[in-house]
Protein backbone atom coordinates (compact mmCIF):
# COMPACT_ATOMS: atom_id res chain seq x y z
CA UNK A 1 0.00 0.00 0.00
CA UNK A 2 0.92 3.30 -0.74
CA UNK A 3 0.47 6.13 1.88
CA UNK A 4 -0.33 9.66 0.38
CA UNK A 5 0.89 11.73 3.54
CA UNK A 6 4.46 12.31 4.98
CA UNK A 7 6.42 9.60 5.87
CA UNK A 8 7.69 11.52 9.08
CA UNK A 9 4.16 12.12 10.28
CA UNK A 10 3.61 8.78 9.96
CA UNK A 11 6.14 7.43 12.26
CA UNK A 12 6.24 10.28 15.09
CA UNK A 13 3.26 11.44 16.94
CA UNK A 14 2.17 14.86 16.84
CA UNK A 15 0.91 16.40 20.58
CA UNK A 16 -2.19 17.81 20.10
CA UNK A 17 -2.60 20.98 21.36
CA UNK A 18 -6.34 23.18 22.04
CA UNK A 19 -7.14 25.79 20.52
CA UNK A 20 -7.33 29.58 21.27
CA UNK A 21 -10.26 30.10 23.76
CA UNK A 22 -10.31 33.95 24.77
CA UNK A 23 -8.18 37.25 24.16
CA UNK A 24 -4.54 37.20 25.41
CA UNK A 25 -1.67 38.67 26.08
CA UNK A 26 2.03 38.02 25.44
CA UNK A 27 5.60 39.10 24.59
CA UNK A 28 5.46 37.61 21.28
CA UNK A 29 3.26 36.12 18.58
CA UNK A 30 4.44 33.75 16.11
CA UNK A 31 1.81 32.76 13.35
CA UNK A 32 2.99 29.15 12.13
CA UNK A 33 3.86 26.24 13.72
CA UNK A 34 6.36 24.75 11.50
CA UNK A 35 10.49 24.80 12.13
CA UNK A 36 10.75 28.76 11.51
CA UNK A 37 8.03 29.32 14.19
CA UNK A 38 9.01 26.46 16.65
CA UNK A 39 12.38 27.36 16.20
CA UNK A 40 11.74 30.74 16.88
CA UNK A 41 9.77 30.08 19.71
CA UNK A 42 12.19 27.73 21.42
CA UNK A 43 15.03 30.58 21.30
CA UNK A 44 12.73 33.22 22.80
CA UNK A 45 11.14 31.21 25.38
CA UNK A 46 15.21 30.97 25.95
CA UNK A 47 15.82 34.54 26.69
CA UNK A 48 12.66 34.50 29.05
CA UNK A 49 9.96 35.49 26.66
CA UNK A 50 6.76 34.39 26.62
CA UNK A 51 5.17 33.53 23.23
CA UNK A 52 1.87 32.18 21.79
CA UNK A 53 2.29 30.06 18.82
CA UNK A 54 -1.14 29.95 16.80
CA UNK A 55 -0.95 27.16 13.95
CA UNK A 56 -4.05 27.24 11.63
CA UNK A 57 -4.19 23.45 11.20
CA UNK A 58 -2.04 20.49 12.82
CA UNK A 59 1.36 20.35 13.88
CA UNK A 60 3.57 19.82 11.33
CA UNK A 61 0.81 19.49 8.80
CA UNK A 62 1.68 22.13 6.98
CA UNK A 63 5.73 22.40 5.03
CA UNK A 64 7.67 21.27 7.65
CA UNK A 65 6.00 18.00 8.25
CA UNK A 66 6.24 17.74 4.13
CA UNK A 67 10.50 17.65 4.30
CA UNK A 68 12.48 15.30 2.66
CA UNK A 69 14.88 16.24 5.43
CA UNK A 70 17.79 17.73 4.04
CA UNK A 71 20.38 19.99 6.40
CA UNK A 72 22.33 20.73 3.75
CA UNK A 73 24.97 23.77 3.38
CA UNK A 74 24.69 24.13 -0.67
CA UNK A 75 21.85 26.18 -1.28
CA UNK A 76 19.36 25.64 -3.75
CA UNK A 77 20.97 29.23 -5.45
CA UNK A 78 24.54 27.56 -5.91
CA UNK A 79 27.23 29.27 -5.01
CA UNK A 80 28.23 30.29 -8.79
CA UNK A 81 25.56 32.67 -8.89
CA UNK A 82 25.89 34.18 -4.89
CA UNK A 83 29.25 34.44 -6.35
CA UNK A 84 28.64 36.11 -9.59
CA UNK A 85 25.93 37.98 -8.18
CA UNK A 86 26.47 39.28 -4.68
CA UNK A 87 30.38 39.01 -4.66
CA UNK A 88 32.81 36.68 -1.91
CA UNK A 89 31.92 38.25 1.13
CA UNK A 90 28.30 37.85 1.00
CA UNK A 91 28.75 34.55 -0.24
CA UNK A 92 30.67 33.39 2.44
CA UNK A 93 28.72 34.94 5.24
CA UNK A 94 25.81 33.18 3.71
CA UNK A 95 27.46 30.13 3.76
CA UNK A 96 28.60 30.96 7.56
CA UNK A 97 25.50 31.53 8.39
CA UNK A 98 23.80 28.29 6.80
CA UNK A 99 26.70 26.12 8.31
CA UNK A 100 25.78 27.54 11.84
CA UNK A 101 22.14 26.97 11.48
CA UNK A 102 22.63 22.85 10.80
CA UNK A 103 24.96 23.22 13.50
CA UNK A 104 22.08 24.68 15.40
CA UNK A 105 19.64 21.92 14.28
CA UNK A 106 22.21 19.32 16.40
CA UNK A 107 22.50 21.49 19.85
CA UNK A 108 18.70 22.38 19.49
CA UNK A 109 17.99 18.41 19.51
CA UNK A 110 20.42 17.61 22.26
CA UNK A 111 18.60 20.25 24.67
CA UNK A 112 15.00 18.96 23.92
CA UNK A 113 16.21 15.52 24.38
CA UNK A 114 16.13 13.98 20.72
CA UNK A 115 19.16 13.50 19.61
CA UNK A 116 18.24 10.82 17.50
CA UNK A 117 16.18 12.72 15.39
CA UNK A 118 19.33 14.17 13.49
CA UNK A 119 22.69 12.72 11.95
CA UNK A 120 25.52 13.96 10.38
CA UNK A 121 25.75 12.55 7.01
CA UNK A 122 27.90 13.41 4.09
CA UNK A 123 26.53 15.42 0.67
CA UNK A 124 27.31 14.78 -2.63
CA UNK A 125 26.79 16.61 -5.81
CA UNK A 126 26.56 13.55 -8.58
CA UNK A 127 26.50 14.06 -12.70
CA UNK A 128 25.46 11.41 -14.75
CA UNK A 129 26.70 12.63 -18.14
CA UNK A 130 30.58 13.71 -19.41
CA UNK A 131 28.80 16.70 -20.55
CA UNK A 132 27.98 17.66 -16.73
CA UNK A 133 32.11 17.66 -15.44
CA UNK A 134 32.89 21.11 -16.52
CA UNK A 135 29.66 22.17 -14.23
CA UNK A 136 30.73 20.11 -11.40
CA UNK A 137 34.20 21.73 -11.30
CA UNK A 138 32.96 25.15 -11.27
CA UNK A 139 30.74 24.06 -8.78
CA UNK A 140 32.95 22.60 -6.60
CA UNK A 141 35.63 25.31 -6.96
CA UNK A 142 32.57 28.04 -6.06
CA UNK A 143 31.83 26.25 -3.10
CA UNK A 144 35.52 26.09 -1.84
CA UNK A 145 35.40 30.30 -2.69
CA UNK A 146 32.59 30.93 -0.51
CA UNK A 147 34.23 28.73 2.91
CA UNK A 148 31.93 25.50 2.45
CA UNK A 149 33.97 22.34 3.20
CA UNK A 150 34.48 20.11 0.19
CA UNK A 151 36.66 17.07 -0.66
CA UNK A 152 36.99 15.89 -4.68
CA UNK A 153 35.56 13.11 -3.64
CA UNK A 154 32.56 11.22 -5.78
CA UNK A 155 30.18 8.53 -3.72
CA UNK A 156 30.95 5.02 -3.96
CA UNK A 157 28.02 2.53 -3.65
CA UNK A 158 25.32 3.96 -5.97
CA UNK A 159 23.68 1.29 -8.49
CA UNK A 160 24.23 3.35 -11.50
CA UNK A 161 27.35 4.61 -12.86
CA UNK A 162 28.30 8.38 -12.34
CA UNK A 163 30.42 10.89 -14.37
CA UNK A 164 32.00 13.04 -11.70
CA UNK A 165 30.83 14.34 -8.13
CA UNK A 166 32.09 15.88 -5.22
CA UNK A 167 31.77 15.38 -1.33
CA UNK A 168 30.27 18.23 0.87
CA UNK A 169 31.19 17.64 4.06
CA UNK A 170 29.38 17.98 7.69
CA UNK A 171 25.83 17.85 6.09
CA UNK A 172 23.36 16.59 8.14
CA UNK A 173 19.67 14.77 7.45
CA UNK A 174 16.76 15.43 9.97
CA UNK A 175 13.44 13.36 11.16
CA UNK A 176 10.83 15.74 10.83
CA UNK A 177 7.82 14.91 13.13
CA UNK A 178 10.69 14.06 16.12
CA UNK A 179 12.05 17.01 15.96
CA UNK A 180 8.69 18.84 15.54
CA UNK A 181 7.24 17.07 18.42
CA UNK A 182 9.99 17.72 20.86
CA UNK A 183 10.45 21.50 19.76
CA UNK A 184 6.49 21.95 20.69
CA UNK A 185 6.88 20.01 24.38
CA UNK A 186 9.51 22.19 24.90
CA UNK A 187 7.81 25.46 23.77
CA UNK A 188 4.36 24.62 25.46
CA UNK A 189 3.56 25.14 29.28
CA UNK A 190 1.37 23.80 31.30
CA UNK A 191 0.92 27.10 33.70
CA UNK A 192 -1.41 29.48 32.50
CA UNK A 193 1.68 32.29 32.87
CA UNK A 194 4.12 30.99 30.10
CA UNK A 195 4.58 29.80 26.65
CA UNK A 196 1.25 28.19 24.95
CA UNK A 197 0.98 26.87 21.09
CA UNK A 198 -2.83 27.06 19.66
CA UNK A 199 -3.89 24.29 16.81
CA UNK A 200 -6.53 25.27 14.30
CA UNK A 201 -6.71 28.70 15.13
CA UNK A 202 -6.42 30.44 11.55
CA UNK A 203 -5.17 34.29 11.91
CA UNK A 204 -7.78 36.40 10.33
CA UNK A 205 -4.94 39.77 10.30
CA UNK A 206 -2.23 41.73 12.48
CA UNK A 207 -1.75 44.94 13.21
CA UNK A 208 0.91 47.05 14.18
CA UNK A 209 0.20 49.18 17.48
CA UNK A 210 1.12 49.18 21.28
CA UNK A 211 0.37 46.46 21.59
CA UNK A 212 0.59 44.54 18.14
CA UNK A 213 -2.45 42.78 17.64
CA UNK A 214 -3.41 39.14 16.28
CA UNK A 215 -6.81 38.49 15.18
CA UNK A 216 -8.06 34.95 14.93
CA UNK A 217 -11.34 33.27 14.45
CA UNK A 218 -11.31 32.81 18.06
CA UNK A 219 -9.42 35.26 19.84
CA UNK A 220 -7.48 37.99 20.04
CA UNK A 221 -3.31 38.03 21.01
CA UNK A 222 -1.98 41.06 22.47
CA UNK A 223 1.94 40.87 21.86
CA UNK A 224 3.75 43.07 23.28
CA UNK A 225 7.09 43.43 21.94
CA UNK A 226 6.30 41.91 17.93
CA UNK A 227 4.59 39.28 15.85
CA UNK A 228 6.60 36.62 13.48
CA UNK A 229 4.73 35.78 10.43
CA UNK A 230 6.33 32.02 9.91
CA UNK A 231 3.51 31.06 7.72
CA UNK A 232 6.25 30.30 4.61
CA UNK A 233 4.77 33.20 2.46
CA UNK A 234 3.02 36.10 4.21
CA UNK A 235 -0.87 36.17 4.74
CA UNK A 236 -3.03 38.56 3.19
CA UNK A 237 -1.60 41.27 0.36
CA UNK A 238 2.16 42.03 0.81
CA UNK A 239 4.27 43.59 -1.47
CA UNK A 240 7.12 40.53 -1.20
CA UNK A 241 4.38 38.06 -3.03
CA UNK A 242 5.70 40.10 -6.50
CA UNK A 243 9.11 38.69 -5.92
CA UNK A 244 7.96 35.19 -4.95
CA UNK A 245 7.28 32.12 -7.06
CA UNK A 246 5.38 28.95 -5.81
CA UNK A 247 6.46 25.57 -7.01
CA UNK A 248 6.03 22.32 -5.31
CA UNK A 249 8.19 19.48 -4.85
CA UNK A 250 7.41 15.62 -5.43
CA UNK A 251 8.70 12.99 -2.98
CA UNK A 252 8.47 8.98 -3.57
CA UNK A 253 9.96 6.78 0.40
CA UNK A 254 10.36 3.45 -1.55
CA UNK A 255 12.19 0.63 -0.35
CA UNK A 256 14.79 -1.01 -2.51
CA UNK A 257 16.25 -4.68 -2.74
CA UNK A 258 19.91 -3.18 -2.00
CA UNK A 259 20.38 -0.35 0.38
CA UNK A 260 22.34 2.67 -0.85
CA UNK A 261 25.12 4.43 1.35
CA UNK A 262 24.23 7.17 3.56
CA UNK A 263 24.18 10.37 2.42
CA UNK A 264 22.60 13.52 0.79
CA UNK A 265 22.87 13.22 -2.87
CA UNK A 266 22.29 16.05 -5.42
CA UNK A 267 21.64 15.95 -9.39
CA UNK A 268 23.07 18.09 -11.78
CA UNK A 269 19.41 18.09 -13.44
CA UNK A 270 17.00 20.80 -14.15
CA UNK A 271 14.82 20.09 -12.37
CA UNK A 272 17.62 18.29 -10.17
CA UNK A 273 16.65 14.92 -7.90
CA UNK A 274 18.00 14.86 -4.42
CA UNK A 275 17.99 11.95 -2.42
CA UNK A 276 18.66 10.44 1.48
CA UNK A 277 17.82 7.15 3.23
CA UNK A 278 15.86 6.31 6.33
CA UNK A 279 15.79 3.51 8.40
CA UNK A 280 12.22 2.19 9.75
CA UNK A 281 12.03 1.10 13.42
CA UNK A 282 12.03 -2.52 11.54
CA UNK A 283 15.49 -2.15 10.27
CA UNK A 284 14.34 -1.87 6.67
CA UNK A 285 15.87 0.95 4.49
CA UNK A 286 14.05 3.28 2.85
CA UNK A 287 15.44 5.65 0.03
CA UNK A 288 13.93 8.64 -0.24
CA UNK A 289 13.54 10.58 -3.58
CA UNK A 290 12.54 14.41 -4.29
CA UNK A 291 12.35 16.27 -7.54
CA UNK A 292 10.10 16.48 -10.88
CA UNK A 293 9.60 20.30 -9.62
CA UNK A 294 6.65 22.10 -11.10
CA UNK A 295 5.20 25.43 -10.73
CA UNK A 296 2.01 25.77 -8.49
CA UNK A 297 -1.18 24.90 -10.39
CA UNK A 298 -0.03 24.87 -13.49
CA UNK A 299 1.01 20.83 -13.85
CA UNK A 300 -1.09 17.58 -13.34
CA UNK A 301 0.72 15.65 -10.36
CA UNK A 302 0.40 12.52 -11.41
CA UNK A 303 2.43 13.17 -14.14
CA UNK A 304 5.31 14.76 -11.81
CA UNK A 305 4.89 11.01 -9.54
CA UNK A 306 5.03 9.09 -12.88
CA UNK A 307 8.60 11.16 -13.88
CA UNK A 308 10.12 10.31 -10.62
CA UNK A 309 8.93 6.77 -10.35
CA UNK A 310 10.13 5.96 -13.60
CA UNK A 311 13.77 7.97 -12.87
CA UNK A 312 13.68 5.98 -9.55
CA UNK A 313 13.30 2.33 -10.91
CA UNK A 314 15.77 3.02 -14.04
CA UNK A 315 18.63 3.31 -11.40
CA UNK A 316 17.34 1.59 -8.59
CA UNK A 317 16.01 -2.19 -7.66
CA UNK A 318 12.56 -1.14 -6.47
CA UNK A 319 10.46 -3.71 -3.93
CA UNK A 320 7.56 -1.35 -3.74
CA UNK A 321 6.40 2.80 -3.21
CA UNK A 322 5.51 3.27 0.64
CA UNK A 323 4.75 6.79 0.37
CA UNK A 324 4.42 9.49 -1.73
CA UNK A 325 3.75 13.07 -1.01
CA UNK A 326 4.51 16.67 -2.51
CA UNK A 327 5.25 19.61 -0.75
CA UNK A 328 5.29 23.76 -1.49
CA UNK A 329 8.07 26.28 -1.85
CA UNK A 330 8.74 29.66 -2.80
CA UNK A 331 11.43 30.63 -5.38
CA UNK A 332 12.81 34.24 -4.49
CA UNK A 333 13.28 36.65 -7.27
CA UNK A 334 17.18 36.51 -6.19
CA UNK A 335 17.74 33.83 -4.94
CA UNK A 336 18.01 34.67 -0.96
CA UNK A 337 15.36 34.26 1.02
CA UNK A 338 13.30 37.10 2.52
CA UNK A 339 13.81 37.66 6.33
CA UNK A 340 13.12 40.66 8.66
CA UNK A 341 10.80 43.71 8.94
CA UNK A 342 9.52 45.95 6.18
CA UNK A 343 9.54 49.89 6.16
CA UNK A 344 6.36 50.44 7.38
CA UNK A 345 5.68 47.37 10.43
CA UNK A 346 8.94 47.49 12.08
CA UNK A 347 7.77 44.92 14.86
CA UNK A 348 6.55 42.12 12.56
CA UNK A 349 8.90 40.23 10.86
CA UNK A 350 8.70 37.99 7.95
CA UNK A 351 10.42 34.73 6.86
CA UNK A 352 9.97 33.89 3.52
CA UNK A 353 11.26 32.35 0.00
CA UNK A 354 13.86 29.91 1.23
CA UNK A 355 13.56 27.59 -2.53
CA UNK A 356 13.98 23.77 -1.24
CA UNK A 357 16.19 24.74 1.37
CA UNK A 358 13.67 25.22 4.29
CA UNK A 359 14.98 23.19 7.16
CA UNK A 360 18.58 25.26 7.54
CA UNK A 361 17.09 28.50 6.03
CA UNK A 362 14.09 28.25 8.30
CA UNK A 363 16.18 27.72 11.43
CA UNK A 364 18.96 30.47 10.47
CA UNK A 365 15.47 32.70 10.03
CA UNK A 366 14.34 32.08 13.39
CA UNK A 367 18.02 32.73 14.98
CA UNK A 368 17.88 35.67 12.88
CA UNK A 369 14.52 37.12 13.93
CA UNK A 370 14.64 35.91 17.37
CA UNK A 371 18.22 38.02 18.08
CA UNK A 372 16.76 41.27 16.32
CA UNK A 373 13.60 40.69 18.82
CA UNK A 374 16.13 40.91 21.53
CA UNK A 375 18.01 44.28 19.85
CA UNK A 376 20.76 42.45 18.40
CA UNK A 377 21.49 42.52 14.45
CA UNK A 378 22.60 39.66 12.86
CA UNK A 379 25.17 39.64 10.20
CA UNK A 380 22.96 38.59 7.85
CA UNK A 381 20.20 40.91 8.24
CA UNK A 382 21.05 43.09 5.82
CA UNK A 383 21.68 40.70 3.27
CA UNK A 384 18.20 39.16 3.45
CA UNK A 385 15.80 42.13 4.23
CA UNK A 386 12.75 42.56 2.45
CA UNK A 387 13.85 46.09 1.31
CA UNK A 388 16.85 44.71 -0.23
CA UNK A 389 15.66 44.06 -3.69
CA UNK A 390 17.97 45.65 -6.11
CA UNK A 391 17.32 46.41 -10.53
CA UNK A 392 18.13 42.57 -10.84
CA UNK A 393 15.54 41.42 -8.45
CA UNK A 394 13.11 43.76 -9.70
CA UNK A 395 13.65 42.54 -13.13
CA UNK A 396 13.21 39.14 -12.13
CA UNK A 397 9.76 40.43 -9.96
CA UNK A 398 8.52 42.09 -12.90
CA UNK A 399 8.69 39.08 -15.09
CA UNK A 400 6.39 36.78 -12.44
CA UNK A 401 3.93 39.53 -11.84
CA UNK A 402 4.00 39.14 -16.11
CA UNK A 403 3.22 35.61 -15.25
CA UNK A 404 0.86 36.25 -12.82
CA UNK A 405 -0.51 38.45 -15.10
CA UNK A 406 -0.92 35.94 -18.29
CA UNK A 407 -2.90 33.62 -15.56
CA UNK A 408 -5.70 36.03 -14.62
CA UNK A 409 -6.36 36.62 -18.38
CA UNK A 410 -5.84 33.69 -19.89
CA UNK A 411 -7.59 31.17 -17.52
CA UNK A 412 -10.70 32.80 -18.05
CA UNK A 413 -10.44 31.92 -21.27
CA UNK A 414 -9.71 28.22 -20.47
CA UNK A 415 -12.62 27.37 -18.77
CA UNK A 416 -15.00 24.84 -20.12
CA UNK A 417 -18.66 25.12 -20.99
CA UNK A 418 -20.79 23.74 -18.04
CA UNK A 419 -21.87 21.22 -20.94
CA UNK A 420 -18.87 18.87 -20.13
CA UNK A 421 -19.61 18.69 -16.36
CA UNK A 422 -20.66 15.53 -17.13
CA UNK A 423 -17.81 14.36 -18.39
CA UNK A 424 -16.08 14.64 -14.84
CA UNK A 425 -15.00 11.27 -13.47
CA UNK A 426 -15.07 10.18 -9.37
CA UNK A 427 -12.71 11.80 -7.73
CA UNK A 428 -12.13 14.56 -10.89
CA UNK A 429 -12.18 18.68 -10.76
CA UNK A 430 -11.82 20.95 -13.57
CA UNK A 431 -12.85 24.70 -13.73
CA UNK A 432 -16.16 25.57 -15.69
CA UNK A 433 -18.29 28.31 -16.87
CA UNK A 434 -21.95 28.41 -15.32
CA UNK A 435 -23.85 31.63 -16.23
CA UNK A 436 -20.89 33.56 -17.31
CA UNK A 437 -19.45 32.30 -13.82
CA UNK A 438 -16.03 30.52 -13.50
CA UNK A 439 -16.51 27.70 -10.97
CA UNK A 440 -14.53 24.97 -9.53
CA UNK A 441 -16.25 21.53 -9.63
CA UNK A 442 -15.48 18.39 -7.88
CA UNK A 443 -17.35 15.28 -8.06
CA UNK A 444 -16.53 12.98 -5.25
CA UNK A 445 -16.44 9.04 -4.68
CA UNK A 446 -20.16 9.13 -4.65
CA UNK A 447 -20.42 11.33 -7.69
CA UNK A 448 -21.79 14.09 -6.04
CA UNK A 449 -20.61 17.64 -7.40
CA UNK A 450 -19.10 19.96 -5.15
CA UNK A 451 -18.75 23.96 -6.48
CA UNK A 452 -17.23 26.71 -5.37
CA UNK A 453 -16.38 30.16 -6.77
CA UNK A 454 -12.64 29.75 -8.97
CA UNK A 455 -11.41 33.05 -8.11
CA UNK A 456 -8.48 32.78 -5.81
CA UNK A 457 -9.39 34.89 -2.43
CA UNK A 458 -6.03 36.74 -2.37
CA UNK A 459 -6.16 38.58 -5.71
CA UNK A 460 -8.69 36.46 -8.02
CA UNK A 461 -6.46 34.12 -10.02
CA UNK A 462 -7.92 31.00 -11.19
CA UNK A 463 -7.49 28.24 -9.62
CA UNK A 464 -6.61 24.57 -10.65
CA UNK A 465 -7.14 21.46 -9.96
CA UNK A 466 -4.77 19.47 -8.25
CA UNK A 467 -5.43 15.77 -9.15
CA UNK A 468 -3.18 14.11 -6.90
CA UNK A 469 -4.33 15.72 -3.69
CA UNK A 470 -7.64 16.95 -4.63
CA UNK A 471 -7.19 20.42 -3.77
CA UNK A 472 -7.54 23.84 -5.80
CA UNK A 473 -4.24 25.47 -6.16
CA UNK A 474 -3.94 28.89 -7.07
CA UNK A 475 -1.10 29.11 -9.76
CA UNK A 476 -0.17 32.79 -9.25
CA UNK A 477 0.95 33.39 -5.38
CA UNK A 478 0.32 29.55 -4.33
CA UNK A 479 -2.46 29.65 -2.39
CA UNK A 480 -4.25 26.32 -2.24
CA UNK A 481 -7.80 24.75 -0.71
CA UNK A 482 -9.30 22.08 -0.20
CA UNK A 483 -12.42 20.63 -2.00
CA UNK A 484 -14.69 22.51 0.36
CA UNK A 485 -12.93 25.86 -0.04
CA UNK A 486 -11.01 25.61 3.04
CA UNK A 487 -7.68 27.30 3.09
CA UNK A 488 -4.87 25.36 3.30
CA UNK A 489 -2.09 27.34 2.53
CA UNK A 490 -1.72 31.53 2.21
CA UNK A 491 -1.42 34.30 1.30
CA UNK A 492 -5.44 33.45 0.96
CA UNK A 493 -6.99 34.16 4.62
CA UNK A 494 -10.87 33.21 3.67
CA UNK A 495 -12.38 30.45 2.02
CA UNK A 496 -13.55 29.80 -1.26
CA UNK A 497 -17.61 30.24 -1.27
CA UNK A 498 -19.93 27.61 -2.10
CA UNK A 499 -22.47 27.39 -4.58
CA UNK A 500 -25.18 25.31 -5.08
CA UNK A 501 -25.36 23.61 -8.44
CA UNK A 502 -27.96 21.03 -10.34
CA UNK A 503 -26.57 17.54 -10.18
CA UNK A 504 -25.08 16.09 -13.57
CA UNK A 505 -24.76 12.60 -13.72
CA UNK A 506 -21.37 11.31 -15.05
CA UNK A 507 -21.13 10.08 -18.36
CA UNK A 508 -21.25 6.02 -18.35
CA UNK A 509 -17.99 4.44 -19.91
CA UNK A 510 -20.27 3.27 -23.13
CA UNK A 511 -21.56 6.92 -23.70
CA UNK A 512 -18.00 8.44 -23.56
Amino acid sequence: MTHTHSLWLDTAEQPRFAPLDRDAEYDVAVVGAGITGLTAAYHLKKAGKRVAVLEQARLGASNTGYTTGHLCTTLDVGYITLLKRHGKETARAIASGVNEAVDDVFRIADDIGVPEAVQRVPGYLIAEKESDRALIARQYDACREAGVAVRPDAPQGLPFPLADGFQVENQGQLHAGLYLAALARYVHDATAEGSHIYEHTRMTRVAEGQPLTVKTERGTIRARDAVILATHTPPGIHAVHGFLEPMRSYVLAVALEQPVPAGLYWTTATPYEYLRSFQLESGEEILIVGGADTKTGTGHEDDAYRKLERWTRERFAVKDVRWRWSNQFYEPADGLPIIGTTLFHKHIHLATGYSGDGLPLGTLAARMISEDIQGHTHKLANVFKPTRFNLTGAAKGAALQFGVAKHWFTDRLRAAHVAGVEKLGLGEGAVFKVRNKRLAIYRDETGRLHALEAGCTHLRCTVHFNDFERTWDCPCHGSRFDIHGTVLQGPATRPLRAVEVEPVPAMKEKDV
